[in-house]
């Protein structure tokens, strides 16, 4: 995206995008102009992901700034990793940026406190300048239960919106047809396929990176042709998806890593 600049002459540019590392993994990010800074810096934390605070002088802008300082930003998003999980399991925990890499959306999240009793929550699309949407959730958002359910709507919303399609899209590639597609929250699998051919997927695989939240469509499409995981079984999945068993083994670790307030027992 093309600077600018703004009414008062001061060069404006993105303030939310998405850097993509050199493996694949997909990190948002969200710029501020600070109001004493001279020199630009970024500063990644669990509570609020990948801030850039842009210079006063700087003219290079935050897309360029992330790229210049690729290394720090990947290190950076592997050591994250491991307190990501921490944070995420926390009852207390409110987001600031969603990540649904398994359907390819992300949004900020903004909390605006009203006067009104209850909680509602709506998708501002992104303003120019910026990247990614915004979802703001409006009300009594002390109420940090009453924030989770309201995340928790928006979440299964989008997952019964876009997950159906990414099946419908892979059964078709690969010839395959099925009964009936369900999706709902599921607390210890990824999905399910019955003797019927009805597939059901889990709204958290929404969370999963893209490859995964495939690999789970695609072994649930197996079952279409083996209901067990017999050696026939993985041959036709890997047909479909070659890297099947590492894909397996990573999805077997992401279950840990599904935020707390995806369960409505969180304090709620």
């Amino acid at each position: 995206m093309a600077t600018r600049k703004s009414r008062s002459g001061i060069l404006s540019f993105p303030t939310s995008g998405v850097f993509v590392c050199s493996d694949g993994t997909q990190v948002p990010w969200t710029a501020k102009r600070g109001d004493s800074a001279t020199k630009t810096s970024a500063r990644y934390t669990v509570s609020k992901g990948l801030v850039i605070t842009l210079g006063h002088f700087d003219i290079m802008g935050p897309e360029a700034f992330l790229e210049m300082n690729r290394e720090w930003v990947e290190k950076s998003a592997r050591k994250m990793e491991a307190q990501h999980q921490v944070v995420l399991l926390s009852e207390k925990y409110l987001p600031v940026v969603l990540q649904f890499s398994g359907i390819g959306e992300y949004y900020q999240v903004e909390y605006v406190k009203t006067q009104s009793e209850r909680i509602t929550s709506k998708v501002v699309p992104a303003a120019a300048g910026e990247v990614l949407p915004t979802l703001r959730i409006s009300g009594p958002v002390d109420d940090k239960s009453a924030c989770h359910r309201a995340l928790r709507n928006f979440t299964t919303k989008r997952a019964k919106e876009r997950l159906p399609l990414q099946l419908a899209a892979n059964a078709s590639a690969h010839g395959l047809r099925y009964s009936e597609c369900k999706v709902r929250s599921l607390t210890s699998r990824w999905g399910s396929c019955s003797s019927k051919g009805v597939i059901t997927l889990a709204t958290q695989c929404v969370f999963l990176p893209a490859e995964l939240c495939r690999y789970v469509i695609c072994h649930e499409l197996a079952h279409l042709h083996h209901m067990d995981h017999s050696k026939d079984f993985h041959a036709f999945l890997k047909t479909m998806d070659p890297q099947e068993a590492a894909h397996q083994r990573e999805c077997n670790k992401q279950l840990a890593l599904i935020p707390a307030w995806m369960s409505a027992s969180t304090g709620d």
